[in-house]
């Protein structure tokens, strides 16, 4: 994928924000990510998972 320096960027922050999104859900909310866009992967595989034992 050719992407401009402002688009990576732009992916970049995206992608910062991934962990701290997670954060906010509260602390049982876990986030993995293997691969990312601005990793230079064709897609990122995010995936947020509640840890069990923790209520809302």
């Amino acid at each position: 994928m050719n992407v401009s320096v402002i688009e990576q960027a732009r992916i970049q922050a995206i992608c910062t924000a991934d962990f701290a999104t997670a954060e906010g859900f509260g602390s049982d909310v876990k986030l993995t990510r293997t691969q990312a866009i601005m990793q230079g992967a064709d897609h990122c595989d995010f995936r947020y998972r509640r840890d069990a034992g923790e209520s809302w």
